[in-house]
């Protein structure tokens, strides 16, 4: 593309990328090439860059380098997904990145707050995340998701409940083209996009979200997904972006 160029005929007039931090700046430098007189709009969030070894460090680079300064950068600031008292827990996770970023701001929306709960067996989480499940679905709502760090934990979780529940949920591996279950078990690095009525953060120990940029975001993209609310499933010692701020949440 680079050496032959692309027929004006063939370009867009208007480009829309969206999760556009998962993006490297020579991807969206060939994007541009596609539209007529550069107009491009990039829609994303550096803090929610799970790709970031090969996505976009930061937004001036982009607008200099890429758009040799001629480009207007906007920071948005306000969420309209979750309610007042998510955001807050999920900022918690934000302030960990060191990022010069400001933190989210959620419309005035109050809910309940995030609820830690501790389990000491499998059998005490399968009864817990029986709860939590009919307890949201007496409240009117559907969609549920419980997160986990990765897949095999995914995998070893729905086995547990299978153990020990009639509870029906679906194992999402990335390669389903539709599901017919509300309640799912998803690695926190599909769940990017996504929102859903409740979610269960599945053991968000120190083991599992480490001390690392690629962790502290996964964690926040975990924590961001609920839209009325949320519930931390408690095994291991929780994670230190948790631990530290335990006073956001309700206790059990």
């Amino acid at each position: 593309m680079l050496l032959e160029g692309v027929e004006e005929k063939e370009k867009f007039i208007h480009i829309v990328v969206d999760e556009a931090q998962d993006y490297n700046p020579f991807q969206i430098y060939l994007i541009n090439k596609l539209t007529k007189g550069n107009s491009l709009t990039l829609v994303g969030d550096i803090a929610q860059g799970i790709y970031y070894y090969k996505g976009i460090k930061n937004w001036s680079d982009i607008v200099e380098k890429v758009f040799e300064g001629k480009a207007t950068f906007m920071q948005l600031t306000q969420s309209y997904r979750s309610t007042v008292e998510i955001i807050d827990f999920a900022n918690t996770a934000l302030e960990a990145q060191n990022l010069d970023l400001k933190r989210a701001k959620p419309v005035l929306r109050h809910g309940e707050i995030p609820e830690i709960i501790k389990c000491n067996s499998d059998k005490d989480v399968v009864s817990k995340i029986d709860n939590i499940v009919s307890n949201i679905i007496q409240k009117g709502k559907s969609s549920i998701a419980i997160i986990t760090k990765g897949a095999d934990e995914g995998r070893i979780l729905e086995k547990i409940i299978k153990k020990h529940s009639k509870l029906k949920v679906s194992l999402i591996k990335g390669n389903e083209k539709d599901h017919d279950n509300n309640i799912i078990i998803i690695p926190s690095y599909f769940t990017k996009g996504l929102e859903f009525d409740a979610t269960i953060i599945y053991n968000p120990s120190s083991n599992n979200y480490k001390e690392t940029l690629l962790d502290e975001r996964l964690l926040y993209v975990a924590l961001t997904r609920a839209l009325h609310y949320e519930y931390i499933i408690e095994i291991d010692d929780l994670t230190e972006m948790i631990k530290n701020n335990t006073s956001i949440a309700k206790p059990n």
